[in-house]
């Protein structure tokens, strides 16, 4: 389900970033954010409507497209396969709170997986099975305070 805001932002936006800042920072190109908005993976807060519109991103949003970009380039070196985690791994993150970023995200044959501890992980890899892959979210930095050095 994606949201739509009219005019303004939700009061908890503090800023908001185009597609280009979001590439710069997460590392994913121009091409694969307007995939994942086009598929619906990420969606924007402001997203395009028409010829001469841009794209919106809040913080979360930003950070959420740093974790996909890692999760499916960790799964692709892995496994060799990346295709369609990009969803599902964005469906995880997307509602997850903002708290949530010091925790850790694990791929495996089933479901992403968020967990806010070791022992969670611990817990987490024995129910799941082995990990194809494993993001520490605590490495993305923060969008309102990063610094693009070209």
């Amino acid at each position: 389900m994606s949201t739509h805001f009219a005019q303004t932002p939700p009061a908890s936006c503090d800023a908001l970033f185009s597609t280009v800042q979001v590439a710069a920072f997460s590392g994913a190109s121009y091409r694969q954010l307007d995939y994942w908005c086009r598929t619906g993976a990420l969606v924007p807060t402001f997203d395009a409507r028409g010829s001469g519109t841009q794209r919106r991103y809040t913080a979360h949003e930003t950070r959420v497209a740093w974790a996909v970009r890692v999760a499916q380039e960790l799964t692709e070196t892995t496994t060799g396969r990346g295709g369609g985690l990009f969803q599902a791994v964005a469906g995880v993150l997307v509602h997850m709170p903002d708290n949530g970023w010091d925790g850790m995200l694990i791929l495996g044959d089933g479901a992403p997986l968020v967990v806010d501890h070791a022992l969670a992980l611990l817990d987490a890899i024995a129910e799941l099975g082995p990990a194809v892959a494993i993001v520490d979210l605590s490495a993305c930095p923060d969008p309102l305070t990063w610094k693009h050095e070209p």
